[in-house]
Parts: structure tokens; C-alpha cells; sequence
């Protein structure tokens, strides 16, 4: 790592584990996500941890001797760690000598963790509460207006969509709803002139708002990670999703015809029910390509870039082949 300024910046991430050798060194910063105490059947004892950063994980080991008590209460924080790369049934991991928190201000969050800069959120903010407004139904837009509200909006500039999937990480939830919404809203604008079947653009708006509303229930923080609430665990995010809209609708009139293709519209975005309706169909594509696209994004971050003009990496999570296409580079680039 390097300091600017009094702001320490990362210069090993990662994704670079793999190009180090046996007994390289590495002291950079990074999120804890998990440390656990562990030994075997020969009384060893050792700390096991992965650290994290926006390009993903890597295990590490602290044994008995570098134990320090602090060490389990540095969990979902953000620390400063320096060890050695030692490979394991060859596969690296960092033996860690020493470990500190790393304190606030010093280091720039955006390099350690997936997170949306203050700037980002703003934007999404403004494009969530505009489509609101278009929504032309009074009732429909002051249903909406019930669940989205400032306090609604800042959980989801915190929250992620899933802790492991699609859209993982800080703030993930805003963002996705709104790049959903937008693209919904967009191809149903953009394809009306050649569509003989005319789409209800309020129930599409609507719906895709709200099509993820219940991560705001779902999910709590700690430190810089989250967990789900333990009185949710069982509950999928579907379901507090649909019952957000049930106590909605005891809170705001909204007659039976618009909630039943609104709720329509929600349990039909996710897999496990089939859209059967346009605007259904309309959120439900735009919802699946915005998750594979955050699945793509992902593995681009997990592979090195190469000095070839196409880079060929496979995505476990869309469980296929993907390319990385960046065209010849041309004189003096």
C-alpha cells in the first residue's frame, strides 16, 4: 500500500494472490469477514480468516504464537494486515504476522469494499423518486410513495440484494432497483410505437420499485458486512416483499384490480413464478439481466486482466463461459 496525503491507497488486491510466490510478502488493507478459532487432532491452534476486497477473498492463517485477544473483535471491520504467501495444497493463502484496525479516514473505502460513492447515490435517489412521480395513477403512485420513502431510501443506499448472488455489497439495493426500473421503464417507452398490445407503464414502474422491497426487512449490519435478522432467516426475500405490499394496502387504498397485477407483477420478477402478463414479463427480464450483469462485472473483477484483446474467464455463478472484449489496442496506446 502507498500513502497519499495521509490517505493510504491499496496497490495488492486480491486477485493478485495468484501471481506471487512462496514467501512473498504482502501488507495491505483489507476487510475481515470472518476469523474463527481452529486446531487439530496434534493440539495445534490456529486462527482462521479471510480477507476481503472488491476484487474478493483469500484465506489466511494466524498461528498460536502471533495470536493476539483483539484479534476476534476486528470481525467485518476494516484492518490493516501483513504476512507471508505460503501455498497449500496448491492453493495460496497469507500466514498473517500482524494485524491492526485500520482507522477511519486514513483509508479510501471504495478500494476495500464494493460500495456506491455519495455522488452515485444521489443519482439514484433522483431516479428513483422520478419515476415515482411518473407514475400517472394517484393512488398507485401514493401506494408506491407508502413504501419508498426517505427512510426506505437510505436503508436501500445501505443494503445489499443478497449476501452471496447477485448484487452483494453495499448500497447494492439501490442500485439495482434503479437500473431495473430504468430499464423497464425505458424499453417499454422506447418499444410502444412497434408493440400492437398496449403495456400499463404505471404497473411497470411500480412494480419494478418495488420488486425487492423486502431486503429493507431482511438484512441487518455489522460493521462493515451484514447478516440476515435471525426472526428472518427462514423468510426469503419474496415473501417480506409481498407481505410489505399486503400491510401497504391496509395503509392506502388501491382498488383489487391494480394490486392484484401489481402483486402479479412482484412474485413474478424472480424465479419460481411465471410472468404471465407484459408488464410482468417487462420487469421480470429486465431484473434478470440486471443480475447478470452484476454477475458479470464480478468475474471481471476476479480475472486479471491479460495483454490479449479478448479475455476468455468462466462465471460460476451464470455457470458458462464469458469474454472480456477490448479491441486492438492502437499505435502509442
Amino acid at each position: 500500500m502507498r500513502r497519499v496525503k495521509g490517505v493510504y491507497h491499496k496497490t495488492f488486491y486480491c486477485n493478485d494472490l495468484y501471481n506471487l510466490s512462496d514467501g512473498d510478502h504482502v501488507l495491505d488493507i483489507f476487510l475481515l469477514t470472518d476469523i474463527k478459532y481452529c486446531s487439530n487432532d496434534r493440539g495445534v491452534k490456529w486462527l482462521s480468516a479471510t480477507l476481503e476486497d472488491i476484487t474478493g477473498g483469500i484465506r489466511a492463517k494466524i498461528w498460536s504464537d502471533k495470536i493476539l485477544m483483539e484479534y476476534e473483535g476486528f470481525k467485518s471491520q476494516i484492518v490493516v494486515a501483513g504476512g507471508t504467501v505460503n501455498y497449500y495444497a496448491g492453493k495460496p493463502e497469507v500466514t498473517i504476522d500482524k494485524m491492526v484496525l485500520a482507522k477511519a479516514g486514513e483509508y479510501e473505502l471504495t478500494e476495500v469494499i464494493k460500495t456506491l460513492s455519495n455522488e452515485k447515490i444521489q443519482v439514484y435517489k433522483e431516479q428513483v423518486l422520478g419515476m415515482i412521480e411518473n407514475i400517472s395513477s394517484p393512488e398507485l403512485r401514493a401506494f408506491v410513495s407508502f413504501l419508498i420513502n426517505e427512510k426506505t431510501l437510505l436503508l436501500m443506499s445501505e443494503l445489499p440484494v443478497h449476501l452471496t448472488g447477485h448484487h452483494a455489497y453495499r448500497g447494492a439495493l439501490l442500485e439495482h432497483v434503479s437500473e431495473v426500473v430504468t430499464g423497464a421503464y425505458t424499453y417499454v417507452k422506447s418499444t410502444s410505437i412497434v408493440r400492437g398490445i398496449k403495456c400499463n407503464l404505471d404497473i411497470v414502474i411500480a412494480g419494478a420499485l418495488l420488486h425487492d422491497i423486502g431486503c429493507t426487512e431482511r438484512f441487518k449490519k455489522e460493521g462493515f458486512c451484514f447478516s440476515l435478522k435471525e426472526e428472518q432467516k427462514i423468510l426469503s426475500s419474496k415473501y417480506l416483499t409481498c407481505m410489505l405490499l399486503e400491510t401497504a394496502r391496509s395503509n392506502v387504498q388501491l382498488n383489487t384490480e391494480l394490486f392484484s397485477q401489481l402483486y402479479h407483477v412482484v412474485e413474478a420478477s424472480h424465479q419460481g413464478i411465471e410472468p404471465r402478463t407484459l408488464e410482468a414479463m417487462v420487469v421480470h427480464s429486465n431484473n434478470q439481466l440486471s443480475a447478470e450483469l452484476d454477475f458479470y462485472e464480478n468475474s471481471c473483477l476476479e480475472t486479471a486482466i491479460t495483454t490479449e484483446s479478448v479475455d476468455i474467464f468462466w462465471s460460476k455463478d451464470l455457470k458458462r463461459e464469458l469474454y472480456r472484449i477490448r479491441g486492438k489496442k492502437k499505435n502509442g496506446e
